[in-house]
């Protein structure tokens, strides 16, 4: 019975629905929205395929993560206008960011945090944690004795704010130097208390 659906599967349903007359545009309204982690991100496969198809896929969305990863294109509206025009990285980059009232994407913001703390990443490449993931082994863990991500962290950081899997990832991280530091034998380990 649909009535014994869940909001995710009714949602699915509607769009095979629509697929299945295979428009050439495509418009979507906050399409994860009120979906699981695992729900939201094969939805966004479902229709990163369907773009790939050659269905232009147009998408109302305040999730900036989602802008990061699936967007090629953004238009930033405020006050009934459009504010700004550009690439994803051009938009999270701007110097004008914080006045059109938009978080950053918890990735981007934890990449950029990375990068005042030395690493060298490139942030036109990072699109999600995996990508992140790649960035850091480009730079190399071991070849920067002189940074340290486990340095206390004061609880109001935005750090705490971030997604649960990049605090997963920045405790990794905070784990593998601790690892690297002692197996290349320095004689000193930081004994800190870290805030994630």
């Amino acid at each position: 019975s649909p009535f014994e659906l869940s909001g995710g599967e009714k949602r699915r349903v509607a769009i095979a629905g629509i697929i299945a007359i295979k428009p050439q545009v495509l418009i979507l309204d906050e399409p994860t929205a009120g979906l699981d982690p695992q729900g939201s991100v094969s939805m966004m496969k479902l229709f990163e395929g369907l773009n790939k198809q050659g269905t232009t896929i147009i998408m109302v969305t305040h999730d900036m993560d989602l802008v990061l990863e699936y967007a090629d294109h953004v238009i930033v509206m405020k006050d009934g206008c459009i504010a700004k025009e550009c690439s994803p990285i051009e938009l999270f980059s701007s110097s004008d960011y914080e006045e059109l009232s938009l978080d950053y994407p918890h990735v981007f913001e934890f990449a950029k945090m990375l990068q005042t703390k030395g690493f060298n990443i490139d942030l036109e490449k990072v699109k999600n944690i995996d990508s992140l993931a790649d960035q850091i082994k480009k730079v190399g863990i071991k070849n920067m004795n002189n940074i340290s991500i486990g340095r206390y962290v004061p609880y109001n950081s935005k750090i705490h704010k971030l997604d649960p899997r990049l605090k997963l990832f920045a405790m990794i991280l905070f784990m593998v130097e601790i690892f690297i530091r002692f197996d290349v034998g320095n004689a000193y380990m930081d004994f800190i208390m870290y805030g994630i």
